[in-house]
């Protein structure tokens, strides 16, 4: 059976994302017993669909366009301390997911972001946007940036590169980045806030560039290598 679903729509959805301290999550809903039985593993017989014990009966699921509109997420990991709120999300995504291979288009804004780690408050109130256009490769389970513009509190950026997941333990990263010319006051809006504390007035002017590339895998206690370049002009910092 294909079902064909051309568009979704969430409207204000509250989303919260839970990893408790024994490493069970929330979202973890599928009983253990289906999974090991292989009555919910995608089928063979449907192309990017989901195959039912009943020989001859097969479901196809295609969607082409997710849209979520003013949503608030809420991610919390009480095993390493993360708490990580958005207080306003808007996404857009387009591609046609019932295929091995799509093009894939996001947009993403995020408003009212906070960070908190280990008790410590990194980010507050901060805004992300990202616009995205990349190959999606479903069975060689590749991510290839053609296009991403990327800005955090005013600062932006451009990315190209892959990411890969050769097995569930990994993710394999092959990135290249640059910023365009930014100002210092830009630069130190993303200093986490509990080392800015007493700085508030500092006065800065002048912009810097970065580039750079990470390449490798993050896996166990493998870190990609990172590489940068930072390119500063007529910088100037005073503390009164």
């Amino acid at each position: 059976h294909q079902i064909d679903i051309h568009s979704v729509l969430l409207l204000k959805p509250v989303l919260k994302g839970e990893v408790f301290e024994n490493g069970e999550a929330n979202w973890d809903i599928i009983p253990a017993n289906q999974l090991e039985e292989g009555t919910m593993e995608p089928g063979e017989g449907a192309e990017g669909g989901v195959d039912n014990e009943e020989p001859g009966r097969s479901m196809s699921l295609s969607l082409k366009k997710l849209v979520i509109s003013g949503g608030k997420i809420r991610y919390i990991d009480r095993i390493n301390g993360s708490d990580i709120r958005v207080e306003s999300v808007d996404l857009e995504l387009r591609g046609n997911f019932a295929n091995d291979q799509t093009r894939a288009f996001m947009n993403l804004e995020l408003n009212d972001l906070d960070v908190m780690q280990s008790g410590l408050r990194y980010m507050k109130g901060g805004v992300l946007s990202t616009v995205l256009e990349a190959d999606v490769d479903m069975r060689e389970r590749t991510i290839s940036i053609r296009r991403n513009e990327l800005s955090l509190n005013g600062m932006a950026m451009e990315m190209e590169g892959e990411f890969s997941l050769p097995d569930e333990a990994g993710l394999g990263i092959d990135l290249q980045f640059r910023t365009k010319e930014t100002s210092f006051r830009t630069l130190l809006s993303l200093i986490p806030v509990i080392y800015m504390n007493g700085f508030e007035s500092i006065a800065a002017e002048g912009n810097f560039t970065l580039a750079g590339s990470i390449e490798g895998m993050f896996k166990d206690t493998l870190l990609p290598d990172v590489k940068l370049a930072l390119q500063v002009t007529d910088g100037y910092f005073s503390y009164p």
